[in-house]
């Protein structure tokens, strides 16, 4: 069964609790072992989880992996740049000022996907309420540094 309402509110904060800890943690283990180490052994772990919840659940993931359209595969791409980068690169310029910045290309991203409703999504017009709030997120970026 899938959480709504606020026990979904409440997961999806725990995962972001989560995204600084596990860039903390990359950062450590990059700085020790090389940022593609760090990378292999979350996917590693996070591969190990995801059978275990689809196997828990019935689901049969290599089927749906060869039966889905290249592009449904490539955020498989995005999570091991996203993974290389903060690992090498949130030491460097603070764990902190990485996180912000990829919180505000998270929402410049949402916010255009939404325009453009893709992939079934609702589609959801860019405002001036949802630009002034792209405009606070980069001051907050430009404070958050210092």
């Amino acid at each position: 069964m899938i959480p709504s309402g606020g026990v979904a509110a409440a997961a999806m904060v725990l995962a972001g609790v989560g995204i600084p800890v596990m860039a903390m943690l990359n950062g450590a283990f990059g700085g020790r072992f090389g940022p593609a180490s760090a990378a292999i052994a979350t996917f590693a772990m996070a591969l190990l989880c995801a059978v275990v919840t689809a196997v828990a659940q019935g689901d049969q993931p290599v089927r749906a992996v060869a039966a889905a359209p290249w592009y449904m595969v490539l955020p498989g791409v995005i999570v091991a740049y996203y993974m290389l980068s903060i690992t090498t690169l949130g030491p460097v310029i603070g764990l902190g000022t990485a996180v912000i910045l990829v919180v505000l290309g998270q929402v410049l991203s949402a916010v255009i996907l939404d325009h453009l409703g893709l992939f079934g999504m609702p589609q959801v017009p860019i405002t001036l309420a949802r630009l002034a709030g792209i405009v606070l997120i980069v001051i907050g970026v430009a404070l958050a540094r210092g």
